[in-house]
């Protein structure tokens, strides 16, 4: 009988608690003797979201017939996650680059993997630059190329405008268009 008497006794003492009980962002702003204050700004959504509560979702309106919606430019849409910018839609599939950059891991490799990026793009700016850290070194490769005799095309063109001394053709990941 004192087991049944202790366990109805918590469980009153829970739920009046419970339902005295704040949120978190409440608590933390709660003032008490001896301590410092808390000062918590942010949006209704974080809130509800810190909180662990249901956001009520904002009720819109239906467009008015023949309006045009217009995208934030700032909002990270599917199609650009994909590479699927401008009128042409790319993938990824297995490739060819042309690699015209490798050095060190240093802050000035890095710097010298970019001049190497605009020295290409302004020769050749047809071609997608790309700049990486590969561990334990920079690299500049350009191009997305499907066969390694495009590359190869392209390779000769580089070495011809004598961009990079050590330009060659990599297998890799490229983006390529449909």
């Amino acid at each position: 009988m004192r087991y049944v008497l202790s366990i109805v006794l918590s469980l009153c003492a829970f739920s009046a608690y419970a339902q005295t009980a704040d949120t978190y962002t409440r608590h933390l702003r709660q003032q008490k003797a001896g301590a410092g204050t808390v000062t918590v700004t942010q949006d209704a959504e974080i809130e509800a979201l810190v909180n662990n509560e249901a956001t009520k979702k904002k009720e819109e309106k239906p467009p008015l017939a023949g309006a045009k919606q217009e995208k934030p430019a700032h909002r990270q849409t599917p199609e650009r996650r994909l590479g699927m910018t401008g009128s042409r839609q790319r993938y990824k599939a297995k490739g060819y680059r042309i690699q015209i950059f490798t050095g060190g891991n240093s802050r000035t490799d890095r710097q010298a993997a970019r001049r190497m990026e605009q020295k290409c793009k302004k020769a050749f700016p047809e071609l997608s630059a790309y700049v990486h850290f590969v561990s334990p070194r920079w690299i500049c490769r350009v191009g997305d190329f499907r066969t390694r005799e495009d590359a190869n095309k392209y390779l000769h063109l580089i070495r011809k405008a004598k961009i990079s001394n050590e330009a060659r053709v990599v297998s890799c990941t490229v983006l390529l268009a449909y």
